[in-house]
């Protein structure tokens, strides 16, 4: 039996032991390395070792160890620390440390160690070893074993071996756990590696002085940062409590006097909020990290504190976290994810602007201990606002990322777990028919959503085809209109044809200006031969390859009166043939900028004022009078044009996610039209970069594409561009591509639906519970409808709902409505009652909702009825 298989039975059989009997309080475990300094480290076999300084970490100093040259023996460098206390055979262990990698020679880059606890004297036997790979990114590692012997203070060395190759290796944080011995300690560490243990949301009842809306401004009173009616945080949903996959008790001000938060003091509020510090105290609260829901106001410069957090361990003990602007917790007003504050609430105002609130960690143990108190205290900067505070055992990070990468946070999901033991598909109550299908666990490719795959259908991989929902395609106007009123629309036509073909929607934009065209004239020559202005832009070799192909490019003057007369024409005729056209999803709005952006990048211009810019928009939508438009956005020199854009229809786009955004810049849309994403690169692009995985460069860039679908509330995504590149991501990353071609956009769950067994042919009472599992609401327009299905599978009536309406169907909200069905015509006997989402122009569904059941023509089965 392996080590593995065994370390898998202990910790299952004493998770088996908490469920049945409860977890049981033992005495909280032995740190035995506390106290041992990290100068008191040796290294071996020439190595050299030192200690330096460390921030953003749960300790503050770590070792520094090289090992100079590739060892015959890997143990000949070693980097060794003794432990200070004794322990017995048996004990259940915990050895935890964090490493990084500064440099090393291994063909993967990353530094190659074994970690083991190791007897001190010959016979030198390990208690436990491990090999492990540490990158460029503090990682934290938790290694469990049981003691193969008696130890003696000292005994027992806590080694890192490292001669495997030339390189350097940050070590911090170095802790063995001792947990005791027994079902009682070997519970308590199954907790600890696991999480087990429960949340444990923290009541801000005794201090909360203010209310998420505000009435007026500045008069101490309101509520929220007392910017009034306006700039408050009014739409916010008190019943919420999942904010990032984590548990937080949110007070509803309707039933506490109007008092939701804490506001603290600042020189930015009125004198009359005093509130400086506030002792929340945890009863029965047990876990290693600290979460805070919180947010600022006038936030202050990237390491300014807006406070510090202070947790009190039940018996002493204590730890203080700094709260730093820009990296913990940002403004409340339009606020970005960074490196440990994710936006797990963001909505859309009125007025323009969006809120956000941060989900922030702070580990203050290695295993679960009982917390007294929580003390959040005002540095009397920025204003800090505080919705939420949890005790708990679960990282909600990957445990190897350690705190310096962002914060990664699971995409929210309304809490509705399935429940152990299912009802059945269909089953009869006291003559109420009840169906409770089950939801669908595989990607439902529909339309209006969805994954996006570049270029021609024919050209797609039959994998990235199958998973698409949409095309896309971008052309040079110079190609559609290459003569003054002569057009050919060829391409688009061949490529609309193709995914049709395929049945699936497309879309396109024209763009005006591109540095990877090959060919110099991207607008028409003919527009700059009627007196428009031009530059010519020459791009040079050393570029990257999302910065365009090299050699002279064409830099149109895009508000030049002459040129946008000549667009506008353009567009009268691009609509004429297009706009309307029910399989096209959206039309792109990309007349100006490089490749349509609406920037000047690679093209080295200044940009045009916000008025013309608007002019291009307002060309656009005064030509396409049916078909839905997108506009690129993410420019703050353009910030007041898209509530603009909002209100007139027009959706928004944004080409850099995963690179410098993480999503949020679609937010004006949401919930009321689609926001589009695309990469800012190719998958390999951003994976070697590491900006898929979070890491972020100098500039900030790289978000992980799950939270920024989260944070923006996507309804498309591109896949990589699709082609071969869709295909590399979807084969490397299955699971990732699977749930979000479900997460992206709506996916329409009908959890239940109680009908009559039998009843007569007019107003049937259909009762539904309906739940929307994605980002985003329905935009595509479509109408539920029932059927009645005769034994040969033909459709012989159908009605439309008298209720249950799509634009109803809001994301993370479980919808009840009554049905009133008519089947006049309907013969009495036996049927088949169905559900179905029909498109205007379509006779039969061509949307799945998703659930498993019974598919004909469309119709997704519920199950018998009797017509009297």
């Amino acid at each position: 039996m392996s080590l593995k298989f065994d370390r898998a039975r202990f910790i299952l059989k004493t998770f088996a032991a908490a469920a049945f009997f409860g977890v049981i309080a033992v005495a909280a475990p032995v740190n035995l390395m506390e106290g041992v300094s990290p100068a008191s480290a040796q290294i071996s076999g020439g190595g050299k070792v030192s200690v330096i300084q460390v921030a953003g970490q749960p300790f503050t100093e770590a070792i520094h160890a090289e090992c100079p040259e590739k060892k015959p023996r890997s143990w000949d460098v070693s980097l060794i620390q003794l432990t200070a206390k004794e322990f017995k055979k048996g004990d259940a262990m915990l050895f935890v440390f964090y490493a990084r990698s500064l440099a090393s020679e291994a063909p993967d880059g990353k530094a190659s160690f074994n970690a083991r606890a190791q007897k001190a004297s010959p016979p030198w036997t390990d208690a436990k070893a491990q090999n492990l790979k540490a990158d460029a990114t503090w990682k934290r590692f938790a290694i469990p074993f049981t003691a193969p012997a008696d130890y003696a203070a000292g005994d027992c060395k806590l080694a890192f071996i490292l001669g495997d190759w030339r390189q350097e290796l940050d070590v911090g944080g170095i802790a063995l756990f001792d947990f005791g011995n027994g079902e009682d300690a070997a519970n308590e560490l199954a907790q600890a590696l696991s999480g087990a243990v429960a949340d444990a949301p923290v009541s801000l009842a005794p201090f909360a002085n203010m209310g998420f809306k505000d009435e007026v401004a500045g008069d101490g009173k309101g509520g929220w940062s007392d910017q009034g009616a306006n700039r408050d945080l009014s739409l916010f949903d008190p019943a919420q409590t999942d904010f990032g996959g984590m548990s937080f008790r949110i007070i509803d001000p309707a039933k506490h006097n109007g008092k939701a938060i804490l506001v603290f003091k600042s020189s930015h509020l009125n004198p009359a909020i005093t509130l400086s510090e506030a002792a929340l105290p945890t009863p029965g609260a047990k876990g290693s990290i600290l979460y805070l829901l919180h947010a600022t106001a006038w936030c202050g410069p990237s390491g300014e504190s807006a406070g510090s957090a202070t947790v009190t361990l039940k018996g002493g003990g204590k730890k203080t976290f700094d709260i730093q602007c820009v990296r913990d917790v940002g403004d409340w007003a339009g606020g970005k994810s960074m490196e440990n504050g994710a936006v797990v609430a963001a909505k859309r105002y009125p007025a323009g602007y969006h809120s956000a609130l941060f989900l922030s960690r702070f580990r203050f143990s290695e295993v679960p201990l009982e917390v007294e108190r929580v003390t959040l205290k005002t540095a009397n900067a920025s204003i800090w606002l505080v919705a939420g505070a949890t005790i708990s055992s679960r990282d909600l990070g990957a445990v190897e990322t350690g705190f310096k990468r962002p914060l990664v946070i699971k995409p929210h999901r309304p809490i509705n777990l399935p429940p152990v033991n299912p009802p059945p598909a269909f089953r009869i109550e006291g003559g109420e028919a009840v169906a409770s299908p089950a939801p669908s666990t595989a990607p439902v490719v529909n339309p209006g959503k969805g994954w996006v795959a570049y270029g021609n259908a024919s050209k797609q991989p039959p994998e990235v085809l199958a998973l698409a929902s949409l095309g896309y395609s971008r052309y040079q106007w110079g190609d559609l209109e290459p003569a003054e009123g002569k057009y050919d629309w060829s391409r688009i036509d061949a490529d609309l044809e193709s995914w049709s073909n395929a049945g699936k929607q497309y879309s396109f934009g024209v763009m005006n200006a591109s540095t990877h065209s090959k060919a110099f004239w991207a607008s028409p020559k003919w527009v700059f031969d009627a007196g428009a202005k031009y530059r010519t832009v020459e791009l040079g070799p050393n570029q990257i390859e999302t910065s365009g192909i090299p050699g002279p490019k064409l830099a149109p003057a895009f508000d030049d009166p002459i040129f946008l007369e000549k667009l506008g024409r353009f567009l009268v005729a691009l609509a004429a043939r297009y706009d309307g056209h029910p399989n096209l999803a959206f039309i792109d709005i990309r007349s100006y900028g490089n490749w349509g952006e609406s920037h000047m990048g690679g093209l080295d211009g200044p940009d045009i004022s916000a008025e013309k810019y608007r002019e291009h928009l307002a060309l656009h939508r005064k030509a396409f009078k049916k078909s839905m438009l997108s506009v690129c956005c993410g420019r703050d020199i353009y910030a007041d044009i898209y509530p603009w854009c909002v209100s007139n229809g027009i959706g928004m786009r944004r080409d850099g996610v995963c690179g410098n955004s993480d999503g949020s810049d679609v937010l004006p849309c949401a919930g009321v039209l689609p926001a589009v994403f695309e990469f800012y690169g190719s998958y390999d692009f951003m994976k070697a970069r590491g900006w898929w995985d979070g890491k972020k460069d100098g500039n900030g860039n790289g978000y992980r594409l799950a939270d920024c679908v989260e944070i923006g509330q996507a309804t498309w995504c591109d896949l990589s561009r699709g082609g071969n590149g869709g295909l590399k991501l979807l084969k490397e990353e299955p699971v990732l591509v699977a749930e979000l071609a479900n997460r992206l956009g709506y996916h329409l769950v009908l959890r239940e639906a109680r009908y009559p067994a039998s009843a007569p042919g007019t107003a049937i009472p259909v009762k539904v519970k309906w739940e929307n599992l994605g980002v985003a609401p329905m935009f595509l327009p479509a109408a539920v409808q029932y059927a009645l299905i005769d034994g040969s599978g033909r459709v012989v009536a159908h009605c439309a709902a008298t209720a249950t309406k799509t634009a109803d169907l809001k994301p993370a909200l479980m919808v009840d409505r009554e049905d009133r069905l008519a089947f006049p015509g309907a013969k009495p006997g036996t049927y088949s009652l169905a559900v179905g989402l029909v498109r205007p122009g379509f006779a039969e569904p061509t949307v799945r909702i998703a659930i498993e059941s019974k598919n004909i023509g469309g119709w997704q089965v519920l199950g018998p009825i009797q017509i009297k």
